[in-house]
């Protein structure tokens, strides 16, 4: 089959390191073709795209949380873990 330029433009855009980013219908990549809404597969697999599995984890944040001051152990809040009462 003969993909036109705009689509092959698409769906390369749309397929960058492995991940579809275009529709999903069900979970499963999909495209408006001719009229109908058709899996991408087909036609990335004619180009020789190959989709990750899964896209589960590849929306995540750098570095998430470094950078970050959290207290912990023996704060000026909390005190020195010294005991202020005479027993």
């Amino acid at each position: 089959m003969k993909i036109k330029p705009s689509l092959l433009k698409y769906l390369i855009d749309h397929s960058k390191n492995g991940v579809w980013t275009g529709s999903m219908e069900n979970n499963i990549p999909v495209i408006t073709y001719l009229g109908n809404v058709t899996p991408v597969e087909p036609f990335l697999e004619q180009l020789g795209i190959k989709l990750a599995k899964s896209n589960k984890y590849t929306v995540r944040e750098e570095n998430a949380g470094m950078g970050e001051i959290k207290s912990s152990g023996d704060t000026g809040d909390t005190g020195n873990g010294i005991s202020q009462s005479k027993e």
